[in-house]
């Protein structure tokens, strides 16, 4: 099965939600950092974390 087009209506729904969470979460970490951030700002702090999270599990492994 091939990707999902976003502008398909499920590929819209999937491509809403992933804006929410990133917002969502943008919110959260705003409040932590004592900032506002934007989605972008967020998006990049959430990869961070994940890499961060990645090469401390998987680097055991």
């Amino acid at each position: 099965m091939g990707a999902v087009n976003k502008f398909t209506p499920s590929g819209r729904r999937i491509f809403n939600n992933y804006l929410a969470v990133i917002k969502s979460i943008a919110q959260g970490l705003s409040k932590i950092y004592g900032q506002e951030l934007t989605i972008y700002q967020a998006s990049d702090r959430v990869a961070e974390v994940a890499e961060k999270i990645e090469e401390e599990v998987f680097k055991q492994v």
